[in-house]
């Protein structure tokens, strides 16, 4: 386990405990003698953090060995005990599933903290990997990544706040899922405290997030002019990171559902990475696209250069939702919406997510006026822009992260 993740996901979860109090927009910040301090606890902890990591890892958990799985949990559950927390068992007996394991604590300080994970992995008991083997700095074993060596660091840097009394007065909650690999059947079960437990919280997970480069000059952000020399067209290009991540994606490692619709030839289906392929709904009798061959498999190749969905967004130009991009949201379960779920104006480009139950659902991308022009500052400090799926009270929030 390295000393850089551990640290990264301690110091986010401090910056979380230490805000003084709940109602406060920013977190205060971790001291330079706090820092010193949750540093030290790593260090110290380096020998029984490994120890815990290999005795998870020895013990099979594959999703469907409910016996296994039930052992991690349990060896999960003494852990958060000692650190204060109360637990408690979701049952998941009706979907063939071992029981979710949940971790609380409860304050009236700070921002209401989820943290998530799973015990369960897809290395079954007839596995050949096994066990835990160590050469020098490095692991290797079923779980060692994903996601047990994840659990062990989320145990240490919480072990690190109580150790300096950060935990008291404070609301966190850790929902640790048995079958994230091969989830339970129906998902309103398997899926329904785990989701509610999100909704309490006011730090978790988002549903999604895309990134942009942190270059503001790079782009353009007026939505009534989106063709301008040397600039790319920000809204098409958070247009085409969302559908990716909608599930328009594709792997040369392995197939996807957006697969299903890639032919080499009439009744040839293909696979990402087996040459020249396109998009078709009907067997591959009509080519409706073709796939890039250079850049993301799951992309449009040059000859569709101003679709949302191309391969390479380039500057000067306003990229649209094309018929095939909007026959390719189709094949994923989406349409094309006209009304905005938060009351705003929406956008060509809104799409209506099924799964919400209403008409008026749909992810829309509405830059804030304050982010329309590069006057001002930079327009990534903190940029949310009005991505959302899903119709009041659950709408899904989509945020724009900066990235280095």
């Amino acid at each position: 386990m390295r000393r850089s993740s551990l640290a990264a996901l301690l110091l986010c979860v401090a910056s979380g405990v230490t805000a003084r109090a709940a109602e406060q927009s920013t977190l205060a910040p971790v001291t330079a003698n706090e820092r010193t301090a949750l540093f030290r606890s790593i260090d110290v902890g380096a020998t029984r953090s490994f120890a815990l990591l290999e005795e998870l890892v020895n013990r099979n958990s594959g999703t469907f060995n409910v016996a296994g799985v039930t052992q991690v949990g349990e060896r999960l559950q003494r852990e958060f005990v000692e650190l204060g927390f109360s637990t408690r068992w979701v049952k998941m007996d009706t979907v063939g599933r071992a029981n979710h394991l949940v971790a609380e604590r409860r304050g009236t300080q700070g921002k209401r903290l989820l943290l998530i994970g799973h015990m369960d992995t897809v290395f079954e008991p007839f596995s050949a990997f096994k066990t835990l083997k160590r050469e020098g700095d490095r692991a290797a074993g079923p779980g060692v990544h994903d996601m047990k060596g994840g659990l062990v660091v989320m145990i240490e840097a919480l072990r690190a706040l109580h150790a300096m009394g950060a935990l008291e007065d404070r609301s966190i909650t850790v929902f640790i899922t048995s079958d994230e690999e091969y989830p339970g059947d129906p998902a309103s079960i398997s899926r329904a405290e785990f989701i509610e437990a999100g909704r309490r919280a006011d730090a978790a997970l988002t549903d999604g997030a895309i990134g942009f480069a942190a270059n503001p000059d790079l782009y353009t952000y007026d939505p009534n002019n989106r063709a301008v020399a040397g600039k790319v067209d920000l809204i098409g290009l958070a247009q085409h990171e969302i559908t990716h991540a909608l599930g328009r994606v594709s792997y040369t490692w392995g197939t996807t559902g957006f697969d299903l619709y890639r032919y080499s030839a009439p009744g040839a289906w293909a696979t990402a990475g087996s040459g020249s392929t396109y998009f078709s709904l009907d067997g591959g009798k009509t080519n409706l696209g073709t796939f890039s061959l250079t850049g993301d498999p799951a992309d449009w190749g040059p000859a569709m250069a101003s679709d949302v969905q191309a391969a390479f967004l380039g500057t000067g130009i306003a990229f649209t939702y094309s018929e095939t991009d909007i026959a390719a949201l189709n094949a994923m379960g989406y349409a094309i919406g006209t009304t905005s779920s938060e009351g705003g104006t929406s956008t060509a480009g809104d799409v209506i997510d099924p799964m919400a139950g209403s008409s008026a659902a749909h992810m829309a991308f509405e830059p804030p006026a304050e982010h329309t022009s590069q006057s001002g500052g930079s327009p990534f400090n903190d940029l949310w822009g009005s991505f959302v799926i899903g119709a009041q009270p659950r709408a899904r929030r989509w945020r724009v992260l900066r990235t280095p």
